[in-house]
This record gives C-alpha cells, structure tokens and sequence, in this order.
C-alpha cells in the first residue's frame, strides 16, 4: 500500500517561499499538521548563526490555538 500525504503547514507569511496554509486533507485517515510558529521578525533572519532555532520561537495566542481548533475539526 502506498500512502500520499501532503503535511499542512502553519508558518508566517513572509515573503516570497511562504507555505500557505491549506486546508485540505489528502488521505482519509491521516493527517500532517507542522506547526512552525508565526515569528516573522526572525523568519528569514538567516545572516545569524542561530537563526534556524530562533526562527521557530514563538508562542501562539489563545485566539490562534481557537483558530487551529477549528481548522483541525475541518480537516477531520
């Protein structure tokens, strides 16, 4: 059996190379949900040496998580 699955990825839109954010499941029984954080300011901050672990620094606010709540119930 081969299984195809396409992840959804929740990530700031930053410019060109942004993941929208696409609501749509691709397999009946399983799916991927990246959750990245939303840290704009420190998204393509790739001059730093450390950008790749501060890029994903980032607490999402209660609305946010409201959001996702609702989004996941919809790729269910």
């Amino acid at each position: 059996m081969q299984l195809i699955l396409q992840t959804n990825c929740d990530e700031p839109q930053a410019g060109i190379g942004s993941m929208p954010t696409v609501l749509e499941a691709t397999h009946p029984k399983l799916t991927v949900v990246r959750f990245h954080g939303r840290n704009v300011a420190e998204w393509n901050n790739a001059g730093d040496s450390d950008w790749r672990e501060v890029r994903y620094l980032y607490e999402y606010s209660e609305a946010e998580r409201v959001d996702w709540a609702d989004h996941l119930t919809q790729l269910e």
